[in-house]
């Protein structure tokens, strides 16, 4: 729906209801937005214009429906529901477009012409409204600028020229209706096209001519019709509400009747059937409201509920009717309304666990009798609606003489639970205003049986029970437990028996005055387990106890009793308990026994705590004394020498045990060991047996440093010691017979002397293993000779056996045991001398390797050989060997000179037994120096050289490396330079380091003094502390392990940087001290490089500043002068 626009400061009259209109200082309703009037124009004859219902259903159905413009008051801006001000307002399924200027000179838009709008007329008109219309322009529907195009309507009176509203309409509507106007009233209409401005509020930026017309409302031609009885509800006894309902306006011809005015009379008391109280009729102001034209009674709007106060007990008759200018209508027929009666005066007397009650006397009736009374109840804290109940109006005498009153007994009402009452009472003129509210809290519910009913401990003079209470907390929740007790005396016991279950006074829960009682506080929580003490009781007496729960709501019922009887007293404490007559495992515990002749000792009880034992160690009993002594011993065993023992000690007697006495604490005496186990063995050999022990059970005190080992031959009765401070459990003992039987014995030794022998234990060493077969046998041959090697590395071999098959036989070579069995001596010699600590993987390395020799063969002849080796487990062959002689024609020898130099190879190496194995191959050390290193490893194993003999000849053969490349230059400063080169050629062994050397001056320098070196492990190399701007000549040496350093590279010429000494102090100092300007400013640089002042220089003491300036390599000579400048002459 458009919102109108006015102008200047004429009124605007908004739409109230349902479309119709009402003059300033009510509330306009438009499309979508409530906007306040200018209450300074009070003139009803102004009016204003809106859209129709008819138009915004054509609004809302148009396909191609822009949206509309805003509705302003002077100063101010408003928007459509939804919309912010000043913004486009959305129509359903259209959008309103503005043209901004930039549009407005386009060349299609400038050829627009909105013609004259034509076609405005009048459809129908009321006394309050016209509807207008105008002819569509079908040929702006389907310009493409349609939705910014609109119909722009403004209006004002016939003979005045403010305009007292405006609107704009889409180019689609072709009417609208102008509602809430005067009656008989002249309104001239204008109407004309325009496009949408840039932005709302602005001029439009294109409009056509306005075509205007007057027309004219309808006249009010006759007074109100007669309106029907106003509706009239009692709110409450002194306030009622008055609805006024209007009569149709239009009669049967056509003509309005409509109403301006409404007045409302109210009459108090009795209504007369004549004119007699006429004058007794009191108005209420009279209201104006325009008539909306209702074809039915509809409710006046500002007439509806009209609030009016009225007296409690009154009657009142109420009627209205309408007035216009024509006059006023008849009087509508009288409604009446009587007075309820007072309100009641509740109070509650009495609350109980399920059920309350409450008391009112009857109230006023105020001549309408009471009916009946409503009840109203809920929970306090239920939010939902009361619960009602209706209650007769049959009295009974409040006490004996008391007045008559209504009692209500609400029930199956929740124990402790908060209710809210409130009573109205009824008669036929309605019900009176509700009563106070009463609030109730239900009783509890007495508490349940209590249950589980226990003694959890039992004294000579006191019970301490304990019992559980199924309450609920909001029920029957138990406040106090009173607990009873009762003696039982000699005579009940003799009246029941002994049964006493059969007392009477048991079954009687009335009779309690020979009962004592105490109460005890229950805590918050419900459904928890209570406890209770009884003390100042009789000793070994029978007591009968009971427990009940109490609260508000009453006392609940006694549990069962329970039959107790109390304990007699504990024992006393023993006295003087002391110790006696200690031992290394044993000690004597003594102390006064308990005399009691009613309550007698049955026992004692003692406990003994270990080292680091706990409190909870056993008690041991200890029956007591029956003779006449009243002091009890008691022996302690098994006890560890030198260990801490505590003791306690206490009597028992019917009751149980006493309290124990304080600790006893014993020390025990310290002893030498018990005899360690009897040996064992794991394993046996025929040279020696491993036997291991278990140290003894205890230490007695003092801990064993070391066990003492002797054996025996069986067949000998003298033992001998194998080691007297074995401090392992295990040893291995050589023996020097095998399968000979063997015995052994073992004793422990401590701080306090030795234990006795162990058991002895006999075992056997097994009979010698046969030999295993030679290994590394080879034959190398020659055109006369074959000489055998084979590697000599087992110790229990007696001697080595040569054979050769000789037409399929084998055959031993006697002449070859002479010379196995020399070099075996020597290598006997050898082995007594070599290291203890010498490796295993040494000892494998330095194997011995026996040679023999066949001499006097044919050549080009095979031959095959085998050697065995002998000991006391028997013999074992090697595999045989074949191997061929040589060809003597062509079988070359070298050279003495030859020979001379590979003896001298192998005497350097300590190996002179393979000079004739190398000379026979041909292999002069000439030719072992030109072998590559992987051919050279490989001779040497197929010559059977041993390992260590093969480095030692790799070694004397050794090359030393070849040259580094050319050092590459790599980052240079002030003070360091960074260098890079490329590996030399290994020559056999890797290389270690590398050496780089610095010369200062360039490459011409030879100056000793100032040349320095630097090792690397890597193939590049930082170096620093230079000296600034200084040229150096590096070269590079490779190194290995054999031969050391190898050949220098080329050099390289390096330059570093200039570094400029900015210390002014610092560089008078140096020059002073030296005598060459440049060289004493290399040095001031360098140590302003480096961050050293003058002062900190001259800080430090003369050995720290020589280390400083050595490490900047500074000249000897120069580390003397600056040291004697700096220190003043002390060196």
């Amino acid at each position: 729906m458009p919102l109108l626009r006015s102008q200047g400061s004429s009124p605007v009259l908004r739409s109230q209801g349902n479309g119709s209109l009402s003059g300033p200082g009510d509330t306009m309703m438009t499309a979508g937005r409530l906007c306040e009037g200018n209450s300074a124009a009070a003139d009803p004859s102004h009016s204003a214009m809106q859209m129709a219902a008819q138009a915004l259903a054509g609004l809302q159905t148009s396909s191609a429906l822009g949206a509309l413009g805003s509705f302003t008051l002077p100063g101010n801006s408003f928007a459509a529901p939804g919309h912010s001000a000043l913004a486009p307002m959305q129509v359903p399924g259209h959008t309103m477009l503005f043209l901004s200027p930039m549009d407005m000179e386009q060349p299609c838009l400038q050829s627009l012409t909105l013609p004259e709008p034509t076609g405005l007329g009048l459809e129908f008109s009321s006394t309050t409204s016209l509807q207008i219309k105008w002819n569509a322009v079908e040929s702006l529907l389907v310009s493409p600028y349609a939705r910014s195009i609109m119909w722009h309507v403004e209006f004002c009176k016939a003979d005045d020229t403010d305009v007292l509203g405006e609107c704009e309409f889409p180019l689609q509507v072709a009417s609208a209706p102008v509602t809430g106007l005067q009656a008989n009233c002249e309104y001239k209409v204008r109407l004309r096209l325009q496009v949408a401005p840039a932005n709302p509020g602005d001029q439009p930026a294109m409009a056509s001519s306005f075509t205007a017309a007057v027309f004219q409302t309808l006249d009010v031609e006759g007074g109100p019709f007669t309106p029907p009885k106003p509706v009239v509800h009692r709110v409450s006894s002194t306030l009622s509400e008055v609805t006024i309902l209007a009569s149709p306006c239009q009669a049967k011809d056509g003509s309005y009747s409509c109403a301006q005015t409404w007045q409302l009379q109210r009459l108090e008391g009795a209504l007369p059937e004549d004119d007699s109280r006429e004058e007794d009729w009191k108005s209420v102001p009279e209201v104006t409201c325009s008539c909306l034209h209702p074809t039915t009674p509809e409710i006046v709007p500002s007439l509806e509920k009209k609030r009016v106060p009225l007296a409690c007990d009154k009657i009142y008759h109420f009627r209205v009717r309408a007035s216009n200018d024509h006059g006023s209508s008849a009087w509508s027929q009288i409604e009446s309304i009587r007075p309820t009666p007072a309100t009641c005066e509740v109070r509650v007397e009495d609350v109980r666990s399920l059920s309350a009650t409450l008391v009112w006397s009857p109230p006023e009736d105020h001549g309408f009798e009471i009916q009946g009374y409503h009840v109203y109840m809920r929970k306090a804290e239920d939010e939902s609606d009361f619960r009602e109940a209706v209650v007769s109006t049959t009295t009974e005498p409040d006490g004996e003489d008391g007045p008559a009153v209504i009692r209500y007994h609400a029930q199956q009402l929740q124990p402790n639970c908060p209710y809210k009452f409130y009573v109205k009472a009824r008669s036929e003129s309605g019900l009176s205003d509700p009563s106070v509210a009463c609030d109730v809290v239900t009783q509890s519910l007495p508490p349940p049986m209590p249950s589980a009913l226990t003694m959890v401990k039992i004294e000579p003079n006191a019970l301490h029970c304990a019992w559980s209470m199924k309450d609920a907390s909001e029920v029957n929740f138990t406040s106090v437990c009173e607990v009873s007790w009762r003696q039982v005396t000699d005579e009940d016991e003799e009246a029941c028996g002994g049964q006493y279950t059969k007392l009477q006074w048991l079954k009687d829960f009335e009779d309690r005055e020979k009962w004592s009682s105490k109460e005890i506080p229950c805590n918050d929580e419900a459904g928890i387990e209570y406890k209770g003490s009884i003390i100042g009781l009789m000793s070994a007496s029978m007591y009968a106890v009971q427990v009940r729960g109490r609260n508000g709501g009453g006392d609940g019922p006694f549990s069962p009793a329970v039959l107790q009887r109390t304990t007699v007293p504990p024992p006393q404490q023993p006295t003087t308990f002391y110790s006696a007559d200690t031992t290394a495992t044993s000690t004597t515990l003594s102390w006064d026994q308990t005399l009691d002749a009613v309550y007698p000792v049955t026992a004692y009880q003692l406990r003994t705590f270990g080292p680091g034992e706990l409190d909870d160690t056993a008690w041991a009993t200890i029956a007591p004394l029956e003779s006449g002594d009243s002091r009890l011993e008691y022996m302690a065993c098994d006890l560890e020498p030198g260990r801490e023992y505590s003791f306690q000690v206490r009597a028992v007697n019917q009751h149980g045990p006493g309290e124990e006495s304080d600790r006893l604490t014993v020390a025990m005496m310290r002893d030498v060991p018990p005899p360690p186990g009897q040996p064992t063995s794991s394993h046996q050999t025929a040279s020696s047996i491993l036997l291991s022990w278990r140290p003894p059970v205890r230490d007695n005190g003092s801990e064993v440093g070391s066990y003492c080992l002797q054996m025996r031959l069986h067949r000998n009765s003298e033992w001998h010691t194998v080691a007297e401070a074995i401090t392992n459990l295990a040893v291995e003992v050589s023996c020097a017979e095998p399968s000979t039987m063997y015995l052994f014995r073992v004793r422990a030794h401590n701080a306090l002397g030795d234990s006795l022998w162990s058991d002895e234990a006999m075992f056997e060493t097994m009979a010698p293993p046969p030999p295993l077969a030679p290994q590394g046998l080879a034959a190398t041959g020659t055109h006369e000779s074959v000489t055998l090697n084979w590697l000599h590395y087992q110790s229990a071999i007696t001697g080595y056996e040569v054979q050769q098959q000789q037409n399929g036989v084998w055959v031993s070579l006697m002449d070859a045991g002479q010379a196995i069995e020399q070099q075996l001596t020597r290598f006997r010699r050898k082995r007594s001398h070599v290291d203890i600590d010498t490796t295993e993987a040494e000892r494998v390395r330095m194997r011995p390797v026996l040679t023999y020799t066949r001499q006097d063969l044919a050549d080009k002849t095979s031959y095959s050989f085998r050697v065995a080796a002998k000991s006391q487990g028997g013999e074992c062959f090697s595999e045989a060997v074949d191997v061929m002689t040589r060809d003597a024609r062509t079988v070359g020898t070298l050279s003495d000179e030859e020979v001379a130099s590979l003896r001298a190879l192998c005497e350097e190496c300590d190996c002179p037994e393979y000079v004739e194995l190398l000379s026979l191959g041909l292999y002069d050390r000439e030719t072992l120096s030109r072998l590559p290193p992987d051919e050279l490893r490989e001779v040497l194993e197929q010559m059977q050289v041993l390992p260590k003999h093969r480095e030692k000849i790799r070694t004397a053969l050794a090359l030393p490396p070849g040259p580094p490349s050319k050092p590459l230059r790599g980052a240079v400063t002030a003070d360091s330079c960074v260098f890079s080169w490329d590996p030399p050629e290994p020559n056999g062994f890797p290389v270690m380091e590398y050496v780089v050397e610095m010369l200062p001056g360039g490459e011409g320098a030879d100056s000793e003094e100032v040349r320095f070196e630097l090792r690397s492990t890597t193939s590049t190399c930082k170096v620093e502390n230079l000296f600034a701007a200084t040229e150096y000549s590096v070269r590079v040496a490779a190194v290995n392990e054999p031969k050391g350093q190898g050949a220098w590279s080329v050099p390289v010429v390096v330059h570093t940087t200039d570094a400029k000494c900015e210390d002014q102090p610092l560089l008078a100092s140096m020059r002073k001290a030296l005598n060459t300007k440049e060289y004493a400013d290399k040095v001031a640089s360098q140590l302003y490089h480096e961050q050293w002042t003058l002062k900190t220089l001259s800080s430090l003491a003369p050995d720290t500043l020589r280390a400083v300036l050595l490490r900047m390599r500074v000249k000897e000579g120069a580390v003397h002068s600056i040291i004697q400048q700096l220190t003043g002459g002390a060196n």
